[in-house]
């Protein structure tokens, strides 16, 4: 399996407490048992970037490069469950050209601030590049689009994306109506699919998305 290498100045990130460092390096563990191939980025985002509860999960945010979103996220599910690592949530997986898309149109400067939180593990020069592009709409003019080809990988990630993507968005659907039920609505999330994107969209970070953009009103 091939190893993950960690930026030479990952140490230096600054720990606000013991829980951030120890969720930083159960996040570490996890990405470095993931293996590099046909992945472009894989960083900690989430409350981790922040400054973590004791309670919170560690959420992985991948980048695949194109044509193997599906199969990297099989992975990184299946490397979960034969770790036994169940405070991982890997809570959002882009193909590369739909990161680009998403990061050129991306206006809001509270979902800016995410993406700058966002904590490298493996592909850090690229997603500078990704963060340089925020904002600039007219990025496909500059970078143009690349003929996609089909490959024995893009393929087989594309069954998996048929197989895989209903059974999640029912599982989605099985676990909120629990969460729901024992009144724990506010932990309740939407299952996001396509064939470019998975996003686990929870409640909590909906409404803290709501209360900062109420305190950045309330600065005006």
């Amino acid at each position: 399996m091939e190893a993950v290498h960690v930026f030479p100045d990952s140490g230096h990130v600054v720990m606000q407490s013991d829980v951030k460092r120890k969720k930083m390096q159960y996040a570490l563990d996890y990405i470095s048992m993931l293996g590099t191939s046909g992945l472009s980025f894989a960083g900690i985002s989430g409350s981790v970037s922040y400054e973590p509860g004791e309670q919170d999960d560690v959420d992985i945010f991948l980048i695949a490069e194109d044509g193997r979103l599906w199969e990297i996220i099989f992975r990184a599910f299946i490397r979960r469950r034969l770790l036994g690592m169940h405070d991982i949530c890997v809570s959002l997986c882009m193909s590369a050209s739909y990161a680009l898309d998403y990061y050129s149109k991306i206006l809001d400067p509270l979902i800016a601030d995410d993406a700058v939180h966002v904590i490298p593990v493996y592909g850090r020069p690229y997603y500078e590049q990704l963060l340089s592009v925020i904002g600039r709409d007219n990025i496909h003019a500059t970078h143009g689009s690349k003929s996609r080809r089909w490959s024995l990988r893009s393929g087989i990630s594309r069954i998996l994306f048929i197989m895989l993507a209903p059974m999640m968005i029912i599982k989605g659907l099985i676990v909120n109506h629990h969460l729901v039920s024992a009144g724990r609505e506010s932990e309740s999330f939407r299952t996001l699919v396509s064939s470019n994107y998975f996003v686990l969209d929870s409640a909590k970070y909906r409404t803290l998305m709501e209360r900062r953009r109420a305190g950045s009103e309330n600065l005006d």
